[in-house]
């Protein structure tokens, strides 16, 4: 008979393999873990960077992958959350850093930044945004299919174990500058998204066209239910010709995020907000942060100098991104014609627009037909960038288009046509940039543009465009003395027509 084994030693080997099995089973994160992550849309952008100073949301601008999110995925660390839910809201201020900063009520930045300054380019025309006059909001309509995110009471340090190793050397290397730190990897790393669907729907205006003590979001949500909704206003705030004075100076955009591109076009061109949302399903995107979905990259860092040093150029780097703002848009002169003719319609009207006439004839005392300078007036972030200088071009002096300054252009137009006086053209140069020149009003003789008068400061267009001397439109036609003079002074928008 063969000598028993001792049931202790079974014992103790049957505990001891069930307590490894218990150890085998345990993970480090309070989730279930995801067994074949890859299958997850939108897990791929979880632990990616991400810059906040560019687009609100949007998978484009995803940077490179800071964390491990297959690591996280085995390791129980990230949450999907089934949602399947719609939301709207408005996010809105009455200058482009009040937008910004009702952009970022729900992720929860903190300073005092233009945070996502990239919706503000993309959302809205520069001649709008730069600018401090006009009102800002957009109407965002949120298809929320799903959310996946890292445990909220994990932090920066608590995560570093999960680093992708070229993250890991890039960030704690002090050869490596916090500049390529932000263009690789962005400013945060992204911790919580949510996947689904946007439609940014968003609208501008100047402020001096909202009812008093009315948000614009009030407006843009009217604005979107007219066109897409309900086809009205549906509120009570205010009412339809409250809403048409809004709509005089009224922009629009429209993005979507996620759902068919195709079907996204077809809401403005066919008015089917419905196809677009019944596409979702299929093209599903980042749409959205999470409350706290956000952990600045410097957290990663396991040296504090390391962090100070990328914390301090996030300031700048924030400053660098800043939107300048000016003040109220001034009254200008954006193009100029020459019409002959003393039946000559006033005003005239030039592709849709309205050029208004200086009731001076330049042929005035010589017999010639009649003659006369139009001009477009208009606000200088208009479309048509504005007129910076004005001159004259005397062909009889063997004056020429190509000796003046670059970005003139010339009226084919004699001012002196039909009495014999030397050959005389007007020409003008249109602005380089907004810190350029302006002409805000013109004058002949005692003949002025809108909102201008004697009091204003006048130059006289002179001769030769170097010269001193005062250029005679009717030089040799032996005529009245009629000289062109402009103005550079502050014109109130109240003088528009």
């Amino acid at each position: 008979m063969k000598p028993s084994f001792p049931i202790w030693i079974l014992l103790f080997i049957f505990l001891s393999s069930a307590c490894n099995k218990e150890n085998e089973s345990e993970i480090p994160g309070p989730f279930e873990p995801i067994e074949d992550p890859d299958t997850i849309t939108g897990l791929e952008n979880l632990g990616s960077g991400y810059d906040v100073f560019e687009k609100y949301a949007d998978v484009s601008q995803v940077k490179a992958q800071i964390l491990d999110y297959r690591k996280l995925s085995k390791d129980g660390l990230v949450e999907k959350k089934t949602l399947e839910h719609s939301t709207f809201h408005t996010s809105a201020g009455t200058s482009i850093t009040e937008y910004s900063q009702s952009l970022n009520i729900s992720v929860g930045l903190s300073g005092s930044y233009m945070f996502f300054s990239g919706s503000v380019k993309t959302n809205f025309s520069s001649n709008r945004y730069q600018y401090d006059s006009y009102s800002f909001a957009t109407y965002h309509s949120m298809i929320n299919k799903h959310q996946l995110r890292l445990p909220a009471d994990w932090n920066g340090d608590d995560l570093k174990p999960y680093l992708q190793s070229q993250a890991k050397s890039k960030l704690n290397d002090p050869s490596v500058s916090p500049q390529e730190i932000f263009q690789v990897y962005g400013t945060h790393c992204l911790s919580g998204l949510v996947i689904g669907g946007r439609l940014d729907y968003s609208v501008s205006a100047r402020t001096r066209d909202l009812k008093e003590n009315v948000s614009i979001g009030v407006y843009a949500e009217a604005s979107f239910s007219k066109g897409f909704g309900s086809g009205t206003l549906n509120t009570d705030v205010i009412n339809e010709t409250e809403y048409n004075q809004f709509a005089q100076s009224m922009e629009k955009h429209l993005e979507v995020y996620g759902g068919s591109s195709e079907l996204g076009q077809h809401i403005i061109n066919k008015d089917d907000y419905d196809a677009w949302i019944n596409s979702i399903h299929d093209n599903l995107v980042f749409c959205n942060f999470t409350q706290n979905g956000l952990i600045p990259v410097w957290e990663f860092c396991d040296d504090d100098t390391r962090k100070a040093e990328l914390q301090d150029a996030y300031a700048t780097w924030a400053g660098d991104r800043d939107i300048a703002v000016l003040s109220a848009p001034r009254v200008c002169v954006l193009d100029l014609k020459i019409v002959e003719g003393s039946n000559a319609a006033n005003p005239y009207k030039i592709n849709g627009r309205d050029y208004y006439r200086l009731n001076f004839d330049l042929n005035n005392g010589s017999g010639g037909p009649y003659i006369f300078i139009y001009y477009l007036a208009g606000l200088e972030n208009d479309t048509i960038t504005p007129v910076a200088e004005v001159a004259t071009i005397n062909t009889s002096d063997g004056e020429s288009l190509q000796n003046m300054p670059d970005g003139f252009e010339m009226i084919n137009h004699d001012l002196n046509r039909g009495v014999g006086g030397d050959f005389i053209y007007l020409a003008f140069r249109r602005r380089n940039d907004p810190s350029d020149e302006l002409v805000t009003g013109l004058r002949v003789q005692s003949a002025y543009s809108f909102g201008t008068s004697a009091a204003n400061t006048w130059y006289v267009v002179t001769a030769g465009y170097t010269s001193a001397t005062p250029q005679d439109l009717n030089e040799g036609a032996g005529g009245d003395y009629i000289y062109l003079y402009y103005t550079n002074d502050l014109i109130g928008e109240g003088a528009l027509p």
